[in-house]
């Protein structure tokens, strides 16, 4: 008996209303899987590795070096201050 059948029958439900939907799913689960190509991995990992390699370079560019350069100018600035006046003025205070 098929699986939809007993579902049906414990909820009462008219299997004649649902024929078609459920047979298409057991032709799917019964239908034969091609294998993939050889090639297939090595395709996926090239395609992939690019994408993730164009994504980090964008992080850094974008994101990464201004960051950095923001924090190293503050020290540059803070050091030409130290050398003009004579003492490090902290802007925190």
């Amino acid at each position: 008996m098929k699986w939809w059948r007993v579902f049906a029958s414990e909820f009462r439900i008219p299997t004649s209303e649902f024929p078609m939907a459920f047979d298409i799913f057991d032709d799917l689960a019964e239908s034969p899987i091609p294998p993939p190509p050889a090639e297939f991995d090595t395709l996926v990992h090239k395609r992939l590795n690019r994408r993730i390699v164009a994504g980090q370079m964008a992080d850094l560019v974008l994101r990464g070096m201004p960051y950095a350069l923001a924090h190293f100018a503050q020290a540059v600035a803070g050091a030409v201050r130290f050398t003009v006046f004579g003492d490090y003025k902290d802007d925190d205070r």
